[in-house]
C-alpha cells in the first residue's frame, strides 16, 4: 500500500490511532505526546506489522546512516518512550515486542483508516501494512527536537537554546497533599504507620492520573518549613498557609490508633479531606484492618474518598498497578518508611541502614532501592547510588509510567547521563504539564547537563502556569542556577534574591537559607566579598 501524497492514511489499534504519515498518536481523540524520533519508529513499526525489523533497519530509516548520533542509547530510549505511550509492557507486549539481538515487531492487530482512494480498501477493514518503497527522508527538525548525540547543538549557530513554540493552555488538575496522621495511640512501635500511610495513600490518589498529588518530600519540606505536627484536622488559617507553600487545593490528614494485641493487632485510621481555601471539611472516611492488611485498608479508604470528591473510580489495571508500587511484606513497608522519613529529615546515615534492611526484605521492591540510591548519593558515595539507582530502574517495569519514568530519570542523573536524563525528565513533563516538579527536574538536569540556556527556556514556560504555580519560588531558584552555570553572576543574584523574598513570603526557610547561599556565591563571584560575608552568615 502507498501513501497517496496530500492523503491522511490512518490505522488503529486498540483504542488508539496513528497517522503514518505525521506521527501523530491519538487515543479516543485525544493526542499522546510522542517525540519525532519515537513517532517514525512506531509508524514503521505499525506499516511492518508482524514483520522483525532490525535495529540497523530503524537506525537507517529514521536517522539516516551518515548522521553522528549515539544510535543505541537513542534507540533504546525511543522504543521506552513508545511503550509508555501505549502503556505497553515489555515482559508481556500487547504492541512491541523486542526480538533479541535483531530487532522489535509490532504484534496488535492493524485496522487501516484509509480515505477513498482508487485501489484501496474500504473504511474499516482489516488489513496487511506492506512496507513504503524507498526510505523515508530525515527531516532535521526532529532530530534538533530530540537533540539525541547533541545534534541540535552542534548545528545551532552560536549554541543558542531552542525557543520552545507557544502552547494551549495547560489543564490544571485537582491537587491534593497528604499531611500524615497522628498515632493517637501513643505506641512507638507504631509510629511508623504515619509515614507508611501517608505514602501509600498518596500512591492510591493518584491512580489513575486524575488527581495530582503532591509529592511526600514536598509535604516533609513544608511542614518543617511551617513547623507543622501531624493532626487529624488543620484550621482554616494554617490550611491556606499550606495552600501558598504547597499550591495545593485539598490536604489529607487523618489519625491512627493501634488497639494493641487483644483486638488481634488491629489498627482505626480516620481520614478526613479539607478544602485548603475554604478551611470546610469535604470528606470523612474510617476503615479497621490489621497490620497486614494495610494494602487493602488503604485500598477501600481511597476508593471511598475518590467517590466522596468527584474522582473518578480507577480501573482494575490501574488498581494492579498501584499494588506493585507497595512492599510486598509489612516488614518491608515498615523499614521503608522508616528509612524514608530519616531521608527526608536529612538524616542520611539513618536512613541508609533502615532502607538497606528494606531491601533484604523485599529485593525486588524498585522504590526501596530508589531511596537507597538517594542514601548513597546525600553520603557521597556516587558510584554506589548510581548502582542501587540502576538496580530501581530494572526492576520498575510494573509501575505506573509516572513512577516509572521518574525512577529511571533518577538513575541517568545519578549515573551523570545527562542527556538521557534531560530527555526523560522532558517526557514525564510533557505528559504531566500541570506538575511543576517535573518542570523543575527538567530544568535541573538541563543545568546540570551543559544546556543552561535551554534550563532559561523552561523556566519560561514554567511561569505561565497558573498564578500558585508560576509564582513559586522554586522556579527563581532553578533560574538562578542557570544563571550560575552560565557565569552571570548578576542575573544570578538577582533571581537568588528574587528567590529569597518570595521564600520569605511562603514561609519556606529552607529555600530562603539556600537562596541566601546563592546570593553569597554570586556576590564573592563578582568581587564584592564584604556584602557577600553577611549573606552567607545569615545562611
Amino acid at each position: 500500500m502507498s501513501i497517496v501524497p496530500g492523503r491522511e492514511i490512518l490505522v488503529r489499534f486498540a483504542e488508539f490511532e496513528l497517522d503514518l504519515q505525521s506521527g501523530e498518536l491519538r487515543t479516543n481523540g485525544t493526542s499522546v505526546k510522542l517525540q519525532p524520533q519515537p513517532a517514525k519508529i512506531l509508524a514503521l513499526l505499525v506499516r511492518r506489522r508482524g514483520e522483525t525489523v532490525t535495529r540497523t533497519e530503524i537506525v537507517e530509516e529514521v536517522w539516516g546512516s551518515d548522521t553522528f548520533v549515539d544510535y543505541e542509547q537513542g534507540l533504546n530510549f525511543a522504543i521506552r518512550q513508545i511503550r509508555n505511550a501505549l502503556s505497553d509492557d515489555a515482559e508481556r507486549p500487547l504492541y512491541v515486542e523486542t526480538v533479541p539481538k535483531r530487532g522489535y515487531r509490532f504484534v496488535g492487530p492493524v485496522v487501516a483508516d484509509v480515505p477513498p482512494v482508487s485501489g484501496t480498501r474500504p473504511y474499516g477493514r482489516t488489513l496487511w501494512i506492506s512496507v513504503l518503497s524507498g526510505a523515508v527522508v530525515v527531516v532535521l527538525g526532529s532530530l534538533f527536537a530530540v537533540n539525541i548525540g547533541g545534534i541540535r547543538d552542534r548545528l545551532k549557530p552560536n549554541g543558542r537554546a531552542h525557543q520552545p513554540a507557544s502552547s494551549p493552555p495547560v489543564n490544571m488538575r485537582r491537587s491534593i497533599a497528604v499531611l500524615g496522621f497522628k498515632n493517637v495511640s501513643q505506641r512507638q512501635n507504631a509510629a511508623w504507620l504515619s509515614t507508611a500511610l501517608a505514602e501509600m495513600l498518596t500512591t492510591e490518589l493518584g491512580a489513575g492520573e486524575k488527581l495530582r498529588t503532591i509529592s511526600e518530600e514536598n509535604v516533609a519540606r513544608a511542614k518543617n518549613d511551617l513547623s507543622l505536627s501531624d493532626t487529624d484536622a488543620f484550621a482554616p488559617d494554617t490550611l491556606l498557609r499550606v495552600r501558598q507553600n504547597l499550591g495545593t487545593d485539598l490536604v489529607l490528614a487523618g489519625s491512627y490508633a493501634d488497639l494493641g494485641s487483644r483486638s488481634g493487632g488491629q489498627v482505626r485510621v480516620d481520614f478526613r479531606i479539607q478544602d485548603a481555601a475554604s478551611g470546610e471539611t469535604i470528606a470523612s472516611v474510617a476503615e479497621v484492618g490489621t497490620e497486614n492488611e494495610l494494602f487493602q485498608l488503604i485500598a477501600r479508604a481511597g476508593s471511598d474518598l475518590r467517590a466522596r470528591i468527584g474522582a473518578s473510580e480507577v480501573s482494575a489495571v490501574d488498581q494492579a498497578i498501584v499494588r506493585a508500587s507497595y512492599p510486598s511484606t509489612p516488614q518491608a513497608a515498615r523499614f521503608y518508611a522508616q528509612g524514608s522519613e530519616k531521608l527526608r529529615l536529612y538524616d542520611a546515615i539513618a536512613a541508609k541502614a533502615l532502607l538497606e534492611r528494606a531491601v533484604a526484605a523485599d529485593p525486588k521492591y524498585p522504590l526501596a532501592h530508589s531511596a537507597l540510591a538517594m542514601a548513597w548519593s546525600a553520603l557521597g558515595y556516587d558510584a554506589r547510588a548510581a548502582d542501587e539507582a540502576k538496580t530501581a530502574f530494572e526492576l520498575s517495569g510494573n509501575l505506573s509510567r509516572e513512577e516509572r519514568l521518574l525512577v529511571e530519570g533518577q538513575y541517568r542523573e545519578l549515573s551523570k547521563q545527562w542527556p538521557l536524563a534531560i530527555d526523560i525528565y522532558r517526557t514525564v513533563f510533557d505528559f504531566f504539564p500541570d506538575n511543576l516538579e517535573y518542570g523543575l527536574k527538567l530544568a535541573a538536569a538541563q543545568s546540570s547537563g551543559g544546556k543552561p540556556q535551554d534550563a532559561l527556556s523552561t523556566v519560561a514556560s514554567l511561569r505561565k502556569l497558573s498564578s500558585r504555580l508560576g509564582d513559586d519560588p522554586r522556579i527563581d531558584r532553578e533560574e538562578s542556577q542557570a544563571f550560575n552555570f552560565l557565569g552571570d553572576y548578576k542575573q544570578q543574584l538577582a533571581a537568588a534574591s528574587t528567590t529569597v523574598k518570595k521564600a520569605e513570603v511562603r514561609g519556606a526557610r529552607l529555600l530562603a537559607a539556600s537562596a541566601q547561599l546563592g546570593k553569597c556565591y554570586s556576590l564573592a563571584a563578582l568581587g564584592t566579598n564584604k556584602e557577600a560575608r553577611p549573606q552567607c552568615e545569615s545562611a
